[in-house]
């Protein structure tokens, strides 16, 4: 398995793969962008609502998804990076640093920005 991050374009169809949206026309603060992204990942009831639960959780993403690809979209991700500058730059920079951590364990992390 290798680690990619894809901020624009699309991520390959592979087997085992999950494929899941989070809608940026929702997101009106970072306890709802938070909200959306466990909601979309299928985080936790115990997942603390904060960018080091957040991080926590994607890279325990092996032990809860099948191998292959996980590819989460952010649709209308000018609506968050307009809103939310810096809550959208801390996204980036969790994902970009959880995908190499968690290829070993077999699982591709992909963030479809559009």
């Amino acid at each position: 398995m290798s680690s990619r991050f894809v901020l624009r374009g699309n991520a390959p169809a592979g087997e085992g793969g999950e494929f899941r949206t989070v809608e940026g026309s929702r997101i009106k603060d970072k306890q709802t962008l938070l909200c959306e992204l466990a909601s979309a990942l299928d985080y936790p009831d115990y997942f603390g609502r904060n960018w080091d639960a957040f991080e926590e959780c994607l890279r325990d993403a092996a032990d809860f998804n099948r191998p292959g690809e996980l590819t989460l979209r952010l649709k209308d991700s000018r609506l968050v990076r307009e809103r939310l500058p810096d809550e959208f730059e801390t996204l980036l920079s969790i994902w970009a640093d959880s995908a190499p951590a968690v290829a070993p364990e077999g699982l591709d992390l992909y963030l479809l920005i559009d």
